[in-house]
C-alpha cells in the first residue's frame, strides 16, 4: 500500500468522524428513513441506527477493501472471481494480476 493510499485512507476516516459528530448534533431523533412516491415519509428510524450504519459503511470502504486485498494471495483460486481465471491467475501473470487487485482495492 502506497503512502498516499494511506494518507487518502486517514483523510477520508477523518471527514467521516467530522460528519458523524456533525450530524449527531442536527439530525432529528426519531428521523425519516424511508419515502412513499409522492416524497412523504412512511417509516421512521433512530438517528443512532443512522449513524451506526453510516460509520459500518465507512469502516467497510475504508478497512476491509484494504485488508481483502491485501489477503488475496493467500486466498485459493476458487474464491477469487475474474473472467479467464486460469489465464490471469496461471504464473508469471499470477502476482502481476493480484498486484493490480491490491492497488484497486487499496484506494
Amino acid at each position: 500500500m502506497s503512502k498516499l493510499s494511506i494518507v487518502g485512507i486517514c483523510l477520508t476516516g477523518a471527514i467521516a468522524i467530522v460528519q458523524l459528530i456533525y450530524w449527531s448534533s442536527i439530525l432529528p431523533d426519531p428521523m425519516p428513513v424511508h419515502f412513499d412516491g409522492a416524497g412523504r415519509p412512511d417509516r421512521m428510524g433512530s438517528r443512532a441506527g443512522f449513524l451506526g450504519l453510516n460509520m459500518g459503511l465507512h469502516l467497510m470502504f475504508l478497512v476491509g477493501f484494504p485488508l481483502l486485498g491485501l489477503s488475496l494471495s493467500g486466498l485459493p483460486d476458487q474464491f477469487i472471481n475474474v473472467p479467464r481465471k486460469d489465464y490471469w491467475l496461471k504464473e508469471p501473470r499470477r502476482e502481476s494480476t493480484l498486484g493490480f487487485f491490491r492497488q484497486y482495492l487499496a484506494w
